[in-house]
């Protein structure tokens, strides 16, 4: 399953990094290694806002790429990570991340039930905000088991 998506985009320097940093700064975290630095990692980058999808669920305020339910703390060490089984934190996530997420949100693009969405549909409306959902809160389970790469594990 590592070789399944590889998290989303780039954290770039920017006012939203800016904000996530201030809203999500870096926690040490007492492990069995000792205290270790996790970092927020944004699960669904920034880098999609443009996408057709995203900007369906932000319009209609079913998505927010700063809330809570978009973070997860992983560890800034890829050495650490990898020792914890952990996927490491990256400030860009790797290409096989990105295009895993374009392939699915792509599919959901692609549904009949989305073009409902765009239509008004409500009921077609919550059928895309809840497999985007889905999506989304596998990826937040995978990435701290390590099931699924947001940056490269330590080759060691």
């Amino acid at each position: 399953m590592r070789k399944l998506i590889g998290l989303v985009s780039a954290l770039f320097v920017s006012d939203a990094t800016v904000a996530l940093a201030a809203e999500w700064p870096a926690k040490q975290i007492s492990t069995r290694l000792g205290m270790v630095t996790f970092e927020a990692q944004r699960i669904i980058p920034r880098a999609f806002d443009d996408h057709p999808v995203l900007r369906l669920l932000i319009g209609k305020k079913k998505f927010d790429f700063d809330s809570e339910t978009n973070v997860v703390y992983l560890p800034a060490d890829a050495k650490i990570a990898t020792k914890l089984n952990m996927s490491p934190f990256a400030k860009e996530p790797i290409e096989s991340y990105r295009q895993g997420i374009a392939e699915i949100l792509s599919q959901i693009e692609s549904a009949a039930v989305f073009r409902e969405a765009l239509k008004g549909d409500g009921a077609a409306l919550d059928k895309v905000a809840a497999a985007f959902d889905a999506l989304r809160s596998a990826m937040r389970e995978a990435l701290p088991r390590g099931e699924l790469l947001a940056g490269y594990p330590d080759p060691d």
